[in-house]
């Protein structure tokens, strides 16, 4: 029995979809290691002066590098992982990849805008607005947590989206999210297998071989 391709195209997209999510969980888990090397070493250099200097550009220099690693992390892994997963149920997931997607994407064009022109009151307004953005791209990163645990019955899921809620306040329990993400998109996955392989499947979903 071979299942139809629609069915086929649809479990692409959600495999593709936790793939993806497990490559920004290693990023993100990689860039915060980086810029908090970064921020903790840097400290020392500063207050040792000019000796410190050398220290202080290193130290930054890695921090930067943390920072690129988070935002490949966001704009290639974690934009793209919501797009799959609204393709692969858009009533289920539309809302939070819709979230994410403005969030990240329109928050940090007007986070940029309103730092270039935070001269003028207009510059902190799109500042404020694109901190707002991306609080709700936040948003939908944990709305999708909880919709995966929701459907595939993957609990880990459920503890990442309350870490990454919680770490709103205390953003050290994102960290810890992200790890839990990383450890779990694989088990998704076999869920969802397992799932799919147990339904039984309807007359138009398949063609049977004779």
């Amino acid at each position: 029995m071979i299942s139809s391709p629609t069915g086929q195209v649809r479990s692409k997209h959600f495999i593709d979809a936790m793939g993806k999510l497990k490559e920004a969980a290693l990023l993100m888990i990689i860039g915060n290691i980086l810029i908090s090397i970064g921020a903790v070493s840097i400290f020392p250099a500063v207050i040792t002066g000019f000796h410190g200097l050398t220290i202080g550009l290193i130290s930054g220099a890695v921090a930067i590098v943390g920072l690129i690693i988070i935002l490949i992390a966001l704009y290639m892994h974690v934009v793209p992982s919501f797009e799959l997963l609204r393709s692969y149920k858009p009533r289920l997931y539309g809302t939070a990849a819709t979230l994410v997607r403005i969030g990240y994407v329109w928050g940090a064009i007007l986070l940029i805008i309103g730092i270039i022109t935070l001269i003028i009151i207009i510059g902190a307004v799109m500042l404020i607005i694109g901190l707002i953005l991306l609080l709700l791209g936040k948003i939908g990163i944990i709305i999708g947590m909880f919709q995966v645990n929701s459907e595939i019955g993957e609990s880990m899921f459920l503890v990442a989206g309350i870490l990454f809620l919680i770490g709103l306040f205390v953003p050290f329990l994102s960290f810890i999210g992200w790890i839990i993400v990383y450890t779990a998109a694989d088990s998704a996955v076999a869920r969802y297998m397992e799932k799919t392989e147990m339904q039984p499947r309807q007359p138009s979903e398949s063609i049977d071989l004779i």
